[in-house]
Order: C-alpha cells, then sequence, then structure tokens
C-alpha cells in the first residue's frame, strides 16, 4: 500500500482556535475558479453561487468535494482567496483525506493508494461472482 503526503502552512492563528470552528463551511460542491472543480473530460464544473456565497462571508475554512479526480488532473487540493481556504482532497484510486492541525496551522492532504493491494475480481466466462 503506498501512500502520498504533501503539506501546507496555512493561515495565521486566530486569537481563539473556537473562532475557527464557527467559520468553516462544508459545501460539497466545488467553488467556480479555483482549480478545484476540473472533471476527467477537462470541464470546470465548480458553482458561481457557491464562490459567492464564500466569497461575501468568507469563512477562514470550506471543505468540498464532488468533482473527486480534480486534484489528480489539475494538481490542486487546496487554494485560497482572499481570507478563505479552499480544500477538496480529491478521492481516486484508494482513499484520500486532509487532516487540519488547528494548533500547527497547518493541512495534510494523505492518500493511500490500493489498487495494487485490492485487485480487481474479473468474472470467467460463464460464471457468476
Amino acid at each position: 500500500m503506498a501512500t502520498t503526503t504533501s503539506t501546507a502552512k496555512c493561515w495565521p492563528l486566530p486569537a481563539s482556535a473556537a473562532s475557527i470552528w464557527s467559520s468553516t463551511a462544508a459545501i460539497h460542491m466545488p467553488p467556480a475558479g479555483l482549480g478545484l472543480d476540473r472533471c476527467g473530460d477537462g470541464k470546470a464544473v465548480g458553482s458561481e453561487a457557491v464562490r459567492r456565497f464564500i466569497d461575501d462571508r468568507q469563512p477562514l475554512l470550506t471543505l468540498h468535494g464532488h468533482i473527486h479526480e480534480s486534484p489528480d488532473i489539475t494538481g490542486i487540493w487546496r487554494n485560497r482567496a482572499r481570507r478563505a481556504w479552499f480544500v477538496q482532497p480529491g478521492q481516486t484510486r484508494g482513499l484520500s483525506y486532509v487532516l487540519v492541525d488547528l494548533q500547527r496551522v497547518e493541512m495534510k492532504r494523505t492518500r493511500w493508494l490500493i489498487d495494487r493491494v485490492l485487485p480487481i475480481r474479473r468474472a470467467s466466462a460463464g460464471r457468476r461472482q
């Protein structure tokens, strides 16, 4: 099982760590225009409405998903616009997740690549599995 990890220092720690939790948004659809929304066919399909919502409210951290292949296509799993950090861990060929360390103020994306560990079984001709 192979893993890849990348880490980034993210934002200045606010006076109270509780303020981070009160300004976090989890929105499944990624916003438009930040490279977190690229489909396998190359189309950018992020939501302008989600982007406007975040631009208007400026939370410190937003969490997204939906376009699982985007980080592998663009190389972007996080981005920033003004005060807000946008995170989209992606999900292809295994399990991907991002850990946000509020004490150190870091983000770390880890990918567990499982395609060699869990081989795909193919049905033999005439047999059901």
